[in-house]
């Protein structure tokens, strides 16, 4: 059976959905939460989070930073472009995709990013990621030069991806991030 990414998004979206209410889905985001701290540990600056939907861990308080050196920006969506702010007043709306993000009036644009942390349904060994589709995380990581780390469990990682499920304007991330490790991508070691 040729592999598309749409026969991959349903596959992966199945299987978040049944682990993420499991006690191990559980167990695991509070090990990625511990991750995520733990690289942080050596970062500072502006960084990119996100709003996790019901396919993506529950990861990011969406007003505060554990680490006193790091300030959360997040996604902000306007017509076909995506963009990091940073809220002032802690006001947030929903968008058209039903995920929360910074109200364009009380937030300013997220300058000089350190780096963005990325959701995916997927990610591989090279780093391309199995985002929606709608590549609004491709176009922003284009044109971005700061560190890229993809986050997902280790259930949503694979060697390769099958050919069938690459184009040629997906973006790669450095690093993925899981409940178990960190892993350096191909792209990285470079």
């Amino acid at each position: 059976m040729i592999q598309t990414k749409s026969t991959l998004r349903t596959h992966f979206k199945s299987e978040i959905l049944q682990f993420l209410g499991t006690p191990s889905g559980e167990a695991a985001t509070r090990a990625m939460q511990a991750q995520i701290a733990e690289l942080l540990k050596t970062r500072s600056g502006n960084w990119g989070a996100f709003s996790p939907d019901q396919f993506e861990p529950q990861v990011f308080s969406m007003h505060e930073s554990n680490q006193a050196s790091v300030q959360w920006a997040f996604p902000c969506i306007d017509g076909n472009h995506l963009s990091y702010r940073i809220s002032r007043s802690k006001k947030y709306r929903v968008n058209q995709f039903n995920i929360r993000e910074p109200d364009p009036n009380e937030s300013e644009v997220a300058s000089q990013l350190q780096g963005v942390f990325v959701p995916g349904l997927a990610f591989d060994s090279e780093g391309f990621r199995l985002g929606r589709g709608k590549g609004f995380f491709d176009r922003f990581l284009a044109q971005f030069n700061g560190e890229k780390v993809g986050v997902c469990f280790e259930l949503q990682r694979l060697e390769h991806f099958p050919a069938t499920a690459v184009d040629a304007w997906d973006q790669k991330v450095d690093l993925v991030l899981t409940e178990k490790k960190t892993h350096i991508t191909h792209q990285r070691k470079r």
